[in-house]
């Protein structure tokens, strides 16, 4: 019965491994200051994977330095095939309140895991900073502040950056950094190791192991 169990437990511990971070940019550089600039409230940048793996948050860091930065609004995280106004569909989205924000990390989840593929463009929106701007003040930034763009500098780009009601401008266009918009973003999931089942499939298989068992038992 153990030459069984083992090998199914393996297979079946596999299935269920937990979520790390696959790929991340510029995630030691600090977040700029409030989103001053745009009415529509919304930025995204493309992404390419680099590996295949199951996406389940896209992650980033708001800036919270300064006494007119509001966090308190809803920023929606969304994945598109490419930007809407360049014929793009959403695949996905997930939202997060940034009140009460503590300068790390954060991000919603999506209400399943997207499987995304290595080489393949995706268009990543954010959107919401409209919800608290104001000509004094607004909601914290999460690409690279100005001060992180000493000469000689690189970083993990996602460059160029778009915003708009449908992502349909190109923002901050220019050569010097003053106007490059380096995201922070990080994406978390899991990198599959074999095929999925169905949970059918698994419950399938756990009934079909505890009848196995049963028999073992009877003939002893």
């Amino acid at each position: 019965m153990k030459r069984i169990l083992v090998p199914f437990l393996l297979c079946f511990t596999a299935m269920l491994a937990p979520a790390a971070v696959i790929q991340e940019y510029n995630a030691t550089r600090a977040p700029g200051f409030f989103f001053w600039a745009v009415g529509s409230g919304t930025i995204g940048w493309y992404w390419t994977p680099s590996q295949d793996f199951n996406l389940q948050s896209i992650e980033t860091v708001l800036n919270t330095q300064g006494n007119n930065i509001n966090n308190n609004f809803i920023l929606t995280t969304s994945l598109f095939t490419e930007r809407p106004a360049a014929g793009g569909n959403l695949i996905d989205s997930h939202t997060f309140n940034g009140a009460g924000y503590s300068g790390g990390w954060t991000g919603g989840q999506f209400a399943a895991p997207v499987s995304v593929t290595a080489g393949t463009s995706y268009f990543i929106g954010l959107s919401g900073w409209d919800q608290v701007l104001t000509p004094s003040g607004g909601g914290g930034v999460n690409w690279v502040q100005p001060t992180d763009y000493p000469a000689g500098t690189t970083f993990d780009s996602l460059f160029p950056g778009y915003t708009g009601a449908t992502y349909d401008v190109q923002m901050n266009a220019g050569p010097e950094p003053a106007n490059i918009d380096f995201p922070i973003l990080r994406f978390v999931g899991t990198v599959p190791t074999s095929p999925v089942p169905e949970p059918s499939s698994v419950v399938f298989m756990l009934s079909g192991v505890g009848a196995l068992s049963v028999l073992v038992r009877r003939k002893r």
